[in-house]
């Protein structure tokens, strides 16, 4: 209260100094009068204001620690007690028994026993005949822009070599197919080449004929599975019985 006494009144003096030096005497007369309305507020109030009396330390009664007693949980648990010599647990494992009719039996076993013959279809086979056609089929002299030069039935033993020219549809997949060359019956060479999926595929295969090779020939083209797609004679002709 002092304090703020002391205060106020050095407030007050700065006020009427500034008053006097700014030439305006007149202000002094309120601010006398509201230092004053303060200070006797101010004292009206200290005794006139109830006061409170803050209890005493030792007057503050201690609250009881409701929490969980720890020695109360920190008690051992009990152990199971497990006799010495535990008698083993006994299941019964029998198994069940289904009974079933003798002559159902009987019959089961006679069905086991027949032999069962189920056809295994050729898949091959039916690949070659649905996917494979034999459009086209030449012996000739020679192979020019994959065009076939001097085909025919029968040639001079001078010919030196001969080609066999196919045209093959194919509607499947890649397959393979053999030019088979026999001479008087008998096999000389064969020549083996995929065939790619077209509806016009050129294929040929070249074979040396010597001098001495007069007679029949023919040339089959065969399939993966054996199957004979086509074939085609010829006769080789010595060159002097032709003059």
């Amino acid at each position: 209260m002092i304090m703020a006494l002391f205060i106020t009144t050095f407030v007050l003096v700065v006020l009427i100094f500034a008053a006097f030096r700014l030439k305006i005497p007149m202000a002094v007369g309120p601010l006398v009068v509201v230092y004053f309305l303060h200070v006797g507020y101010s004292l009206f109030n200290q005794y006139t204001q109830p006061k409170i009396e803050m209890p005493h330390v030792d007057a503050i009664k201690e609250i009881p620690d409701s929490r969980m007693n720890k020695e109360k949980f920190l008690q051992p648990m009990a152990i199971p007690v497990v006799p010495d010599n535990p008698r083993p647990l006994i299941l019964d494992s029998v198994p069940m028994k289904i009974r079933t009719p003798p002559d159902l039996v009987e019959e089961n076993i006679k069905n086991e026993l027949k032999p069962q013959n189920k056809p295994v279809p050729n898949l091959a086979t039916n690949v070659t005949e649905e996917t494979l056609v034999l459009k086209e089929m030449l012996i000739c002299q020679g192979i020019i822009k994959r065009t076939p030069v001097k085909p025919g039935k029968r040639f001079s033993n001078m010919v030196d070599s001969l080609y066999c020219y196919t045209k093959i549809s194919n509607s499947g997949g890649k397959q393979e197919l053999q030019h088979v060359w026999y001479y008087n019956d008998r096999e000389m060479t064969r020549v083996l080449y995929n065939v790619k999926p077209s509806f016009n595929y050129r294929s040929w295969s070249k074979k040396t004929i010597y001098p001495e090779n007069i007679g029949k020939w023919r040339v089959d083209v065969m399939a993966q599975d054996g199957k004979i797609l086509g074939s085609r004679s010829f006769t080789i002709d010595s060159a002097s019985s032709n003059f």
